[in-house]
């Protein structure tokens, strides 16, 4: 069927499949028309088409019987998937997953149609699909969801949520929102207690100390025996008890028939029982009686579940622990493993010499081979000297233990005596003894330790009632015997070293010294030595203690005199005059160099005579200083910057500073001797020889 027109535009809805019937061989052109319809409409046996167009002098209506209706006028409501009524989006979705907060599942989408087959989804869980709302993807453990789009679902709120906030929700929305993760809950699959769940994550649940399991509710904790003993009660009334004392504090008393799985004993449990001898008596060396005591420990978790409101009750899987132990009769008190096995194990700490006010002694390899160690009882005595022995005086620290180790303060300097008894379970007893000096402060004096020295503290030990040899102290330093010393010193370490600077390089290590080999209060050294060599001698002397004074001398060598040079008669800038052109003395200006590079000067003197008669007669003489007092060259050029000569003649030496060697010398007329010019000789006579000496020593004694 073909119909021609001029229809200047058209709009064509595409058919429905699925509820309409597609039109075939369908053609137009009209001449003119502002817009055309197309609906196809099934199960029609004849339609209307009403064609309206014009020209500029006719308009023309036509009715053709057909399967199809064209209008020129648009309906009124937008159509999505062939329907324009207010369900026309929405779809229903038997197997939904929107859950709300009251628990009801949303099945069925609800939306708008905004435009042709364009739908508008505003109900949390749906989302626009074109033509319907369609349900977001699920996502896991989420009671509902929200998305844009098929594939990019988010959670809004994940099932289990009783109230938004910590421990009240069983499952936490990651932080994308694209997973809900299981937490700590009062769920059966997300129990953790007794536990902590970091960030309250039930994959972060860590169980406290003594639980372990996925759930935290099996127990590893290992139950307590606080204590077991059995008493043996013979017809004359005398007892015995195994082990004998106990490790704990009884705070109540529950039967142990009222002990069950539903009601746990929560504190501590004292059950006593009493069997009736069936066996002969007395009893025989070695022979026992073994008991065992099983204790088991459990319990159960009441956790509330908050979405039912209702308890639930989780029993925890135990743990027990058994005791055996045994009645043994027996006579031999305990041993050591050292005096029978020669075993390295240690008796009994040997501290020997000490400093410390806190003090710990070890002791292992303790055997009670019939009955067993039950204890072990540690005394500490102060030592007093009785003539040439030390004694036991007072005992300052006592203890009962079970351990291996022990701790005690020392506050008195003093020699002491350690003693530990090895208690056996019959009350067999073995003793050790150990000595040891207490002294944190020490040697004082030069080559004396006067507190040692009459406090004895070197002298011999006295034996000790009921102690074995074998268990005594022999080893160490501070043993039971005598030690050698002169007046607290045991031991003299001594160095020298050799320069040719004074000594100032020699700086000796620890390792350096070496000791005397004796107690001999002096020794003789060799050195090879060569003119201005220095030779620094150390020695230290030690106490028991290992405190040390040191002292040091230093010797400095010099084999040659000093040196005189350039004496002469001076006049203004004129040196090495013989003449002198005036009959006074005073008038003089003497001049000469004197030095000695090893040791420098001591003394300096000068004195003026003649001999014409064969006799020599003094004019004058005078002791002037040596123009030292000077450390570096430095200080002694500023302190001799104003001498005649300038202090450009500065030296030093090695060892005893430095020295100005230009002398310059104005005789003035004195009346007291050795102090200048003789008053009444300070006058010469006209062509007449006189003598100018000048004499030095230097500080090693030479001239």
């Amino acid at each position: 069927m073909m119909m021609e027109s001029s229809i200047n535009s058209a709009t064509i809805l595409p058919p429905y499949e699925e509820e309409f019937e597609p039109v075939d061989n369908l053609h137009w052109s009209p001449e003119t028309a502002n817009s055309i319809y197309l609906f196809w409409i099934n199960q029609l046996q004849a339609s209307m088409l009403i064609v309206q167009y014009g020209g500029r002098d006719k308009k023309h209506t036509q009715q053709i019987v057909g399967s199809f209706l064209i209008g020129l006028n648009a309906p009124k409501h937008a159509i999505c998937r062939g329907r324009s009524d207010s369900r026309a989006c929405n779809e229903n979705f038997p197997n939904s997953h929107i859950v709300l907060p009251d628990k009801t599942t949303v099945k069925n989408s609800v939306g708008k149609c905004i435009r042709p087959n364009v739908c508008e989804c505003k109900q949390e869980g749906f989302y626009s699909a074109g033509s319907f709302c369609n349900i977001c993807s699920p996502i896991n453990n989420c009671d509902l969801e929200y998305c844009t789009t098929k594939t990019n679902q988010r959670c809004r709120r994940c099932e289990g949520l009783v109230a938004d906030k910590s421990w009240y929700r069983a499952y936490i929305i990651s932080t994308d929102k694209r997973l809900c993760i299981k937490s700590c809950s009062w769920r059966p699959d997300s129990r953790c207690y007794p536990g902590t769940c970091r960030d309250e994550l039930f994959s972060n649940c860590y169980c406290s100390v003594g639980f372990t399991g996925t759930h935290c509710n099996r127990i590893t904790a290992i139950p307590d025996i606080l204590y077991n003993q059995v008493t043996l009660s013979a017809d004359n009334g005398e007892t015995v008890d195994a082990p004998d004392g106990r490790n704990g504090v009884k705070t109540q008393t529950v039967s142990c028939t009222t002990i069950r799985k539903d009601n746990p004993n929560q504190g501590l449990l004292d059950c006593t029982k009493t069997i009736k001898r069936t066996f002969p008596v007395p009893f025989q060396h070695l022979e026992q009686l073994s008991f065992k005591i099983t204790t088991t420990i459990g319990g159960f978790v009441k956790i509330k579940n908050l979405e039912r409101n209702v308890y639930n009750t989780y029993y925890y899987t135990p743990n027990s622990l058994s005791r055996a132990f045994e009645i043994k009769f027996d006579n031999v008190p305990p041993y050591h493993c050292q005096p029978v096995d020669n075993c390295k194990l240690t008796m009994l700490t040997d501290i020997d010499i000490t400093k410390k006010v806190e003090n710990t002694v070890y002791w292992d390899g303790w055997i009670g081979e019939d009955s067993g160690i039950a204890k072990y009882e540690l005394e500490i005595f102060s030592m007093k000297s009785v003539g040439n022995e030390l004694i036991i005086d007072k005992r300052i620290f006592d203890t009962e233990t079970t351990l291996k180790s022990q701790q005690f303060n020392l506050t008195v300097p003093g020699v002491y005596s350690v003693i530990l008894a090895a208690v056996d379970k019959a009350g067999n007893i073995r003793l050790a003894r150990r000595c040891l000096i207490f002294d944190d402060n020490s040697q004082e004096n030069r080559y004396i330790n006067t507190k040692h020295h009459n406090g004895k503290y070197l002298a011999g030990i006295q034996d000790y009632h009921g102690l074995d040899p074998e268990y005594d102290d022999h080893y160490g330093i501070r043993t039971k015997k005598h030690i050698d010393n002169v007046q607290g010193i045991v031991r003299y370490e001594t160095y020298y070293g050799i320069d040719d600077q004074g000594g100032s390089t020699i700086q000796p290590t620890d390792t350096d010294f070496t000791t005397t080999g004796n107690l001999n209060q002096s020794i003789t050294i060799s050195p090879t030595l060569q003119d201005g060599d220095t030779v620094k001698f150390y020695i230290r002397a030690y106490d028991i203690v290992d405190f040390y004074l040191e002292e040091s001398t230093t010797v400095y060598f010099d084999m040659s005199p000093p040196v005189i040079k350039d004496l002469w008669l001076t006049k203004g800038d004129k040196v090495d005059l013989a003449v002198h052109g005036f009959q006074d003395f005073d008038k003089l200006v003497i001049e000469w160099i004197a030095y000695d590079l090893h040791s420098g000067l001591e003394t300096v003197e000068w004195k003026l005579y003649d001999n014409f008669t064969g006799d020599v007669i003094l004019h004058g003489s005078q002791h002037i200083p040596v123009q030292g007092e000077a450390q570096t060259r430095k200080e002694c050029e500023e302190k001799y910057q104003n001498s005649p000569r300038g202090s450009c003649y500065c030296y030093c030496t090695p060892a005893v500073g430095c020295y100005l060697q230009h002398f310059q010398v104005k005789p003035g007329v004195s009346l007291d001797e050795g102090t200048g010019l003789i008053q009444g000789k300070h006058q010469g006579v006209h062509d007449y020889d006189y003598y100018i000496e000048v004499y030095v020593m230097n500080n090693a004694k030479l001239y």
